[in-house]
């Protein structure tokens, strides 16, 4: 309006705008009297004006714009250049009439902003696709009228087999061009224009007439697990639904099909038949779609995406959910729901699994999330207070919290210290994990009057560390931690147990693990106990005698077992106990005297000291004997210096010697998770501290098998192998001072059980 008062003031002239600056009493007789009321007349019609055309432009626009939600004009802020191609699809829909179609592109723009691109495959070797079309034509050629249980069965099975791998053999002699990707960071709503949407909404509703699944499903849940062209909102690369259509529902079947199982099944065929024409990827970069007719170049994530992207292209209602993280194991893992006509959610893992109610194992997990392609209310994205940060971990807004629907959750109300900011809504409870130190896997809500925090969806039997986010969002400590225990005599299931409190008092400790016993392998390692060694000259062991029996376990580290001989063998034999048909040893080594110069020796593995009291041993005396070259055997579970690997598939394991030679021990350790003390081996010890969080003690090389060091009892450590090894658990010292690790799920060494800090 100031710039039509201007332009109105210089046309009555130039005493009347001299007036109006200087705001002076002007006296102006007869004619021009009327001439300046004239003028001032004209000037207030002029701006009169110029307000009603203003007035007519904004309700054309509003009127345009009537039925559009707050939310797709906040998306549209964000579009930029590609505004105006979102506008004119909406605008389509709008006034075609069909109203259901306006709503889904308007839940497609409206979200879209919360989605984005990692890069875009700019071009591919065009001969893929031909390679595609190929396997997919005689795929189905040669499945056309077979159920999913027949094409596991001969001889249609060897048929298929050969058949992929003369396709590969032919493809593995193409000189296929690499892809150019172009890495970069795209906004859906910048990117993916009006006529993206247009072949979106357009075939998602065609899905709804044509497929039982869809179209059983509320508007609500139609736009939400079946219209989305991305179930991962981060994923790198956009597919196109109605290009995943035509590849996948001619094997897919999903108009016809019985069950939802029997589609995943299919899919699972059809994607292994794909690999086994490709072999292994050929090439250093990504090439989106293409990449499925490969092995070796998807993790979960991958196929959780395509698994999903496939079968909602043929109208199934799926979703991608992940778990936060694992009790004890480090990753997470990614897999796809599938929505049955009842309600339920039944997850799998596409490839290699089948949506079976019941048949997930969320036992080992943490809390679960559903990815959505629209924002969620009630994660920390939306209940946070304006500007409050948040980590990493929980700043998605498409996030939903599914932990209910797959495992039993406690409630847990913790006073926040002084520490955390009022500013702050949000508090989290972490679980540990190697790599970060801890990693947030749940949110509370904080009262801002009791200053108390409500978590509503915790998970028992794991050790918690409470933390609030910094503004730069680090985790940082807000209270002590404690073990949730899962117990039926509570109200609710569960109990907070707190872990013992440092005592100020410093022991001299013994370290030999970074991470618990694992249940099984000890329970593998009992079952050693029996292990005989046989000598014979006969090679089918008809006569034999027996040198030894192995009675007890010491642990998980190398030991010898005596033979006890009166003369040599040509057979020496270590056989599982009688029963119980499974070698369980990690590793063994026959050993003979160097004295005797026989052929076809080696060092064997030397035996370290795993406490003070013990002494190393010089092997000076003892050779490793072989039957054959190590480089040629080394293959063997039992002789591939892996002791995480055992010939447990075999009773035995028998040396074979082209006479008659002397064997006075067997080396042997019993397989286990190597996440013990390593001699040469690069440590660092962590502390617990209640208000920094994990702090550093001191690094240093382990000189033998064991580590000694001044701890203070009930303090939380953290001891992590800098060499290499991935498993690592938090532990404390007791009052007797010994290494206990709160996550153990099986005595150590003979330790009582400390899953409760009692």
């Amino acid at each position: 309006m100031h710039d039509v008062m201007r332009i109105s003031a210089a046309a009555t002239g130039t005493s009347v705008a001299a007036a109006e600056r200087t705001g002076a009493a002007t006296v102006l007789p007869g004619r021009d009297v009327q001439a300046a009321a004239w003028h001032k007349m004209s000037k207030r019609l002029l701006c009169l004006g110029f307000a009603m055309l203003l007035l007519v432009c904004w309700m054309g626009t509003a009127a345009v714009r009537a039925g559009v939600p707050p939310e797709v004009e906040q998306s549209l802020a964000l579009a930029g250049k590609n505004r105006a191609s979102l506008e004119a699809v909406l605008a389509e829909y709008e006034r075609s009439g069909e109203r259901e179609k306006y709503a889904a592109a308007c839940h497609l723009v409206a979200h879209m902003r919360w989605h984005s691109q990692g890069g875009r495959v700019e071009r591919y070797d065009a001969r893929l696709d031909s390679c595609w079309r190929a396997a997919t034509e005689a795929y189905l050629g040669l499945t056309c009228g077979h159920t999913l249980d027949e094409l596991g069965r001969k001889p249609l099975r060897k048929l298929l087999n050969d058949t992929a791998s003369a396709m590969r053999r032919t493809r593995q002699a193409m000189q296929l061009e690499a892809p150019e990707v172009r890495a970069e960071e795209m906004s859906d709503v910048q990117t993916l224009d009006g006529d993206f949407v247009r072949r979106v909404v357009d075939h998602a509703f065609e899905l709804r007439r044509r497929s039982p699944w869809a179209g059983q499903l509320s508007f609500a849940d139609f736009c939400e697990y079946v219209l989305p062209y991305r179930a991962i909102g981060s994923y790198p690369f956009v597919t196109d639904p109605v290009a995943m259509d035509s590849l996948f529902s001619p094997v897919l079947r999903a108009d016809t099909a019985r069950s939802l199982t029997d589609v995943a099944g299919r899919y699972n065929h059809y994607v292994v038949w794909l690999r086994r024409t490709g072999g292994k990827y050929p090439f250093q970069t990504n090439c989106g779609l293409p990449e499925l007719l490969y092995w070796g170049n998807h993790d979960c994530v991958d196929v959780a995406h395509y698994g999903a992207m496939a079968l909602r292209a043929a109208g199934i209602p799926v979703a991608v959910e992940y778990n936060s993280a694992y009790r004890i194991w480090e990753g997470r893992h990614f897999m796809v729901a599938v929505r049955e006509p009842d309600g339920t959610w039944c997850p799998f893992s596409p490839e290699y699994g089948l949506p079976e109610p019941g048949a997930g194992d969320f036992s080992d997990c943490l809390n679960l999330f559903r990815l959505h392609f629209s924002r969620q209310t009630d994660n920390p994205y939306s209940l946070r207070t304006p500007g409050e940060p948040l980590p990493a971990e929980l700043a998605d807004p498409c996030i939903e919290d599914v932990t209910a629907t797959y495992l039993p959750v406690g409630r847990v109300e913790l006073s926040v210290p002084p520490t955390v900011p009022l500013t702050r809504k949000l508090a989290y409870l972490a679980t540990f994990r190697r790599d970060e130190g801890l990693r947030p896997v749940t949110w509370g809500v904080v009262d801002s009057l009791t200053r108390r925090a409500v978590f509503t969806r915790v998970v028992g039997g794991n050790l918690y560390f409470p933390v609030w986010c910094d503004d730069f969002g680090r985790l940082r400590p807000a209270g002590k931690p404690f073990w949730l225990s899962t117990d039926s005599t509570q109200a609710g299931g569960f109990r907070v147990d707190g872990l013992p409190q440092p005592s100020g008092e410093r022991v001299r400790v013994v370290l030999r693990r970074k991470f618990p016993l694992k249940a099984k392998l000890l329970e593998q390692a009992q079952r050693m106990a029996g292990v005989v060694v046989l000598g014979s000259d006969r090679k089918d062991f008809a006569v034999a005698d027996t040198l030894a029996r192995l009675d007890t376990v010491a642990g998980p580290y190398w030991a010898d077992l005596p033979l006890r001989l009166s003369r040599p063998y040509r057979y020496y034999r270590v056989s599982a106990p009688a029963g119980y048909r499974h070698l369980h040893m990690g590793e063994l080594q026959f050993l003979t005297r160097r004295s005797y110069g026989y052929a076809n020796t080696t060092a064997p593995t030397e035996i370290v000291a795993h406490s003070p009291a013990d002494t190393a041993r010089r092997d000076t005396a003892w050779v490793r004997l072989m039957d054959e070259p190590l480089a040629k055997c080394k293959w063997k579970a039992e002789y591939d210096g892996n002791v995480q690997t055992a010939p447990d598939r075999w009773p035995d394991v028998t040396l074979r010697l082209g006479e008659a030679q002397w064997v006075h021990a067997v080396r042997y350790a019993p397989k286990s998770a190597a996440n013990t003390v390593e001699r040469g081996h690069l440590y660092r010890l962590r502390r617990w501290d209640d208000a920094k969080g994990w702090t550093t003690e001191w690094m240093r090389p382990a000189r033998h098998a064991f580590l000694e060091a001044d701890l203070e009892v009930g303090t939380l450590y953290w001891l992590s192998d800098l060499t290499s090894g991935k498993e690592e658990l938090p532990f404390y010292i007791d009052d007797m001072g010994r290494q206990v690790f709160p996550h153990a799920w099986w005595p150590d060494n003979g330790l009582r059980q400390a899953v409760r800090a009692d």
